[in-house]
């Protein structure tokens, strides 16, 4: 796996962040290295500059982002955004990395999820289908419950419509006594 450090180079002087050490330079399969460690920042406007470029011979000013300086490689007026460092858990590193490696890691992230989720789908199927007969079951029942509570009103419609039971029976007494009879229980 390629490190991250060697798509860095300055866009000014067009220094390699890592560059042949003297060692191995004369050989024809020369590793990149990092042979005299020159610091490079990156501004916020997206250029990679080498210190020399940048500061010259200089002290860099501490802290870096709040420090504006014109950027040597556009001129616009911008703060340090970080400093290039060889550690490979540096922010900057997911900018730089291979393009071949992004996408095959993306490809197995993506291939990761797909199935993830192809497994959700298969857990969850027989369940919404349970959920649906379920459902169905519970509409005929608040069907059958409405039928129900139709059925009770027009009953208790009816119910109330008919006089009370004992008015009716004391009704009926009065209309097959004597009014004799009445009086006389009356005078009592």
């Amino acid at each position: 796996m390629k490190s991250y450090l060697e798509y860095i180079l300055c866009s000014v002087c067009r220094r390699d962040y890592l560059v042949p050490t003297p060692s191995n330079a004369s050989t024809s399969t020369a590793t990149p290295s990092l042979a005299a460690p020159v610091p490079f920042y990156v501004t916020t406007c997206y250029h990679e500059i080498c210190h020399r470029c940048l500061f010259g011979t200089n002290p860099a000013p501490n802290p870096l982002d709040q420090v504006k300086l014109p950027c040597p490689a556009c001129q616009s007026v911008t703060p340090l955004a970080l400093l290039v460092t060889n550690d490979p858990t540096n922010e900057l590193a997911p900018f730089f990395s291979d393009v071949a490696e992004s996408i095959d890691l993306a490809k197995m992230g993506l291939q990761h999820q797909l199935s993830s989720l192809m497994n959700q789908v298969d857990y969850f199927k027989p369940k919404c289908s349970d959920q649906k007969k379920t459902i169905s079951r519970l509409i005929l029942e608040v069907k059958k419950l409405k039928a129900y509570k139709t059925s009770a009103r027009t009953l208790y419609f009816l119910i109330s419509s008919i006089p009370d039971l004992t008015s009716l029976v004391l009704a009926k007494r009065e209309r097959e006594t004597p009014i004799t009879d009445r009086l006389d229980a009356s005078s009592r």
